[in-house]
């Protein structure tokens, strides 16, 4: 015979299974739902992976072409040094009182701050081609010498020809 013992066991049993079967359920559904969710962030992230790898591609294609072109510039610019030698040249003038010189640095600043107006020392730099430290070696010479004054007001400093040396200049430029 059973007994009520048995069967409250039974439907305890029953109800525990229903429940853990429930429960199993639940958490299959949830986790198929994240990795659905999942799956779609990792595809995402993928697709962002590959077009950030596209993109170094191209981007290396491009630096190789760029080294190219400057290693093309550079053998080109050192054939133009090699053919065409700068020189150092002197002018001298005679003054009234004391012997001028100007050298063809100089002179080409000269012209430059004539033709241009005021500059700083970069751009005289980067117009003439000249290292930062012979354009500033030449403008300070021509600062001591007063054919140009530096505007100190001015970050960076500009330079432009004293008007007052204006004529002096141009006899020693001609």
């Amino acid at each position: 015979m059973i007994s009520i013992n048995d069967i409250s066991l039974a439907v305890f049993i029953a109800v525990i299974t229903l429940s853990l079967y429930y429960l199993i359920r639940s958490i299959t559904t949830v986790l198929n739902e994240y990795r659905i969710k999942y799956k779609q962030d990792i595809l995402e992230v993928e697709t962002y992976v590959r077009d950030l790898n596209e993109r170094i591609k191209l981007i290396e294609k491009e630096n190789q072409e760029l080294k190219r072109l400057v290693a093309e510039l550079s053998s080109s610019r050192r054939s133009q040094v090699t053919e065409m030698p700068r020189k150092r040249e002197k002018i001298k003038i005679e003054g009234r009182k004391e012997r001028r010189e100007l050298n063809k640095t100089e002179i080409e600043i000269i012209n430059l701050l004539l033709r241009e107006g005021k500059q700083t020392s970069s751009d005289i730099r980067e117009k003439l081609d000249l290292s930062r430290e012979h354009v500033a070696r030449t403008l300070k010479k021509l600062y001591e010498k007063g054919y140009v004054i530096r505007d100190e007001n001015e970050k960076p400093f500009t330079y432009y020809i004293n008007e007052e040396k204006k004529k002096e200049i141009e006899e020693l430029i001609r």
